[in-house]
C-alpha cells in the first residue's frame, strides 16, 4: 500500500474514531391516567414541588449496557414568588406543581392559580393566574406567569439531544437551559433573568416546536460549537429574559406570536459517563481493522 493510501485510511480511521461511542436514548413521560390537582372529592390535591420519574426508558443507539444507571426526575417551577401578571417575566423562582395529563406529557400548575376548580389549593392564595389549572393553562405556559420544568439526572451528566412534546395550543415556543456552575444547584428565589449569572447557560430558543416528533436541541450554537452536558436542565415555554436569538425566521420574531401552551412527553440524551471509558463503536472497530489488514499486508510484501 502506497504513503497517499496509508495516509487515507489513517484519516478515515480518525474520522471513525470521533463517531459517538455512548448510546443515546429517551425518556418518556406518558402515563396511562390523567393525575392532575383536583382529588376524588372534588377538593385540590397538589403538593407544591412534587416529583415525577419517566415512566420509560427507550435506548435509541450505541452500545452503552445499563440506561437504568442514570436516572432522572422532573420538578415543576414558576415565576410566582412576587410576579405581576403584566410582566410574566418577572418574579423570583418557586416550586410548582407538576400534572400528568396521559399520554400528552407533562403540564405545570403554578401557585398564583386563581380560578381552579372547588377552590384554590393550600398555601397558593388568590395571586391571580387567571385560569391556571384549567385549559390552556394546566399545561406548562408563559401566560401571566412564567413555567418550567427541572429535569435532574442522578449519577453521570446528560448531553441533551433532544426534546418532544405531546400537545401544544396556540403556539409552541420554548427555552433549554443548562446547570453548568459550580456547588449546589441555584433555582429557588432566582428570577428568570438572573440564572444566567448564577451557574446556568443557555443551551437554545426553540420557536414552533410540533408535537409527538424529536426536536433537536443542544447543538452548540448558543454555546461555541460544543453541546453542553449537566445533571440538571431546565426547560420552559418562551421567556423574554433569554433573548430572541434562535426565534427568527428572516425578519420575523417566531417567539412573538402568542401565549405557549405545551405539555412536555419526553428528552433524549447521551449520559456522558466522564468517569468511564467509552466503549469502542462498531465503526471505530472497523477502522482498526483495516489499519491491521494494511499493515498485515505490508508484512507480506503485498
Amino acid at each position: 500500500m502506497k504513503a497517499r493510501h496509508l495516509a487515507s485510511v489513517i484519516g478515515c480511521a480518525a474520522v471513525l474514531a470521533a463517531a459517538p461511542a455512548w448510546a443515546e436514548f429517551k425518556w418518556q413521560f406518558s402515563f396511562s391516567d390523567t393525575t392532575n390537582c383536583l382529588g376524588s372529592n372534588g377538593t385540590p390535591a397538589c403538593n407544591f414541588g412534587n416529583t415525577r420519574n419517566a415512566s420509560s426508558v427507550t435506548k435509541l443507539s450505541g452500545p452503552d449496557p445499563a440506561p437504568a444507571k442514570t436516572s432522572i426526575t422532573a420538578q415543576a417551577w414558576s415565576n410566582t414568588k412576587g410576579g405581576t401578571i403584566s410582566s410574566p417575566s418577572a418574579g423570583p423562582l418557586e416550586t410548582a406543581y407538576l400534572p400528568a395529563w396521559g399520554s400528552y406529557g407533562l403540564g405545570v400548575q403554578n401557585r398564583d392559580m386563581k380560578n381552579f376548580p372547588g377552590s384554590v389549593p393550600p398555601g397558593a392564595g388568590d395571586r391571580g393566574d387567571g385560569v391556571e389549572g384549567g385549559p390552556p393553562e394546566h399545561a406548562m405556559d408563559n401566560n401571566e406567569r412564567s413555567d418550567s420544568i427541572l429535569f435532574s439526572f442522578a449519577g453521570d451528566k446528560v448531553q441533551l439531544t433532544g426534546v418532544e412534546i405531546g400537545w401544544s395550543q396556540t403556539d409552541s415556543d420554548i427555552f433549554v437551559l443548562a446547570y453548568t456552575g459550580s456547588g449546589a444547584l441555584k433555582l429557588g428565589d432566582l428570577n428568570y433573568g438572573d440564572l444566567t449569572s448564577n451557574g446556568w447557560t443557555l443551551v437554545g430558543n426553540y420557536p414552533d416546536i410540533g408535537t409527538n416528533t424529536k426536536v433537536a436541541v443542544n447543538t452548540g450554537t448558543y454555546t461555541g460549537g460544543t453541546p453542553v452536558s449537566a445533571n440538571y436542565w431546565l426547560i420552559g415555554t418562551y421567556n423574554s429574559a433569554f433573548g430572541a436569538t434562535g426565534c427568527y425566521v428572516g425578519t420575523k420574531n417566531k417567539c412573538n406570536e402568542g401565549n405557549d401552551y405545551v405539555k412536555l412527553l419526553a428528552v433524549y440524551g447521551t449520559p456522558t459517563h466522564d468517569n468511564k471509558v467509552p466503549e469502542p463503536s462498531s465503526a471505530l472497530l472497523i477502522g482498526f481493522a483495516i489499519v491491521g489488514l494494511w499493515r498485515f499486508r505490508a508484512a507480506r510484501g503485498g
